[in-house]
């Protein structure tokens, strides 16, 4: 248990002291650019999760049970191809929503 509380601290401390070399070593309008892209690619991929991992535990648990090895395999197709899809389209959101900035405040 102790291991797991130091290491999530010194990921905590690292992630800290990593922000404040980029903030010094990138300035004030740069790092605050940054930071508003990582926001933003955060909640898109926020609010593109489908909660499919729960679905894909429920649903695959059941079938392998069941011992249904043609429902596992289907099952198993359908939410990688899920996946997939949800990063391809928060890709082109992101990607789109890049290219409207880029039109909008740098040309």
């Amino acid at each position: 248990m102790f291991q797991v509380f130091s290491g999530s601290t010194i990921r905590q401390v690292a992630a800290i002291v990593q922000g404040f070399v980029i903030a010094r070593y990138l300035g004030a309008s740069a790092f605050g650019e940054l930071s508003l892209s990582l926001s933003f690619v955060s909640l898109v991929f926020g609010i593109a999760d489908f909660k499919i991992a729960e679905a894909a535990i429920k649903f695959l648990t059941e079938s392998i049970e069941k011992n249904e090895t043609d429902r596992t395999c289907v099952l198993t197709t359908f939410f990688l191809i899920c996946e997939i899809l949800k990063a391809l389209i928060a890709i082109g959101i992101i990607g789109g929503f890049g290219l409207f900035i880029e039109r909008a405040f740098y040309s």
